[in-house]
Parts: C-alpha cells; sequence; structure tokens
C-alpha cells in the first residue's frame, strides 16, 4: 500500500500514512465491530502508519450516546488487535475527557479539542 500510494500521489516513501475508517455502523445489517478489528488488522498489516477511526459507512454518532468517546468500545478493540496508533474522534470536548480517555487506553491520540478564545480589547 505504501509503495502504491508514494507513487499514485507522489509523496515521499518515508512519509506517515495515516487512514480514517468508518467503522462500526452500531445498526442491524452495518459494520460490526468484528468487521472493523478485521478491516484495521489488514491497514495495518498493509503500511498503514496510523488509524482515525469513526462511526460506520452509515452515520458517524451513536444513537442513544453522547458521553465523550462514544465510540470507544470499539476504539479499545481495534487498539488491542493493532501495533500503530489509533486516534479517537467522537464527542471530546474538553481536555479532561481527552485526558480521561487515554488514560483508560481508549485510544492513542485524541484530536480537535475544541479552544475557546475570549477576545482582548487591543491597546494602541
Amino acid at each position: 500500500m505504501r509503495k502504491f500510494t508514494a507513487r499514485e500521489y507522489n509523496i515521499k516513501y518515508h512519509s506517515m500514512l495515516s487512514l480514517r475508517l468508518g467503522g462500526c455502523d452500531y445498526a442491524e445489517g452495518g459494520n460490526t465491530i468484528e468487521d472493523s478489528i478485521y478491516a484495521s488488522k489488514v491497514l495495518a498489516d498493509s503500511g498503514v502508519d496510523m488509524l482515525n477511526i469513526t462511526g460506520g459507512m452509515c452515520r458517524y454518532t451513536r444513537q442513544g450516546h453522547d458521553e465523550p468517546g462514544y465510540f470507544q468500545d470499539m476504539l479499545s478493540a481495534i487498539k488491542k488487535a493493532v501495533a500503530i496508533p489509533v486516534m479517537l474522534t467522537s464527542g471530546v470536548k474538553t481536555l479532561e475527557d481527552a485526558d480521561a480517555l487515554l488514560k483508560n487506553n481508549a485510544a492513542d491520540l485524541i484530536p480537535k479539542i475544541p479552544v475557546i478564545f475570549y477576545p482582548t480589547p487591543r491597546t494602541q
């Protein structure tokens, strides 16, 4: 995968390859956690350096769940199955939530913590 990607997109071979994977759909007939684990193993074995996991192919939220890291059951299972970093991107809004999820080994990375800017008056 890495050689094909480097050749096709004209990137240096030593670049990091990260892939965003739509994992479990949490719906009848959709992708399952087991499907996500299988796909993650195949991708890791093919040369992907990091996985960015989100909801499945049919949705990016999880009905009935609004807690930080609402895909963490899927992420934890994938993280145990592969030897590459796994990024969690589901409903994390505070640094405290991110810290707790990382300490619980729900993922290796958590991006996009919102930053709140309070404008200050400019002085001249």
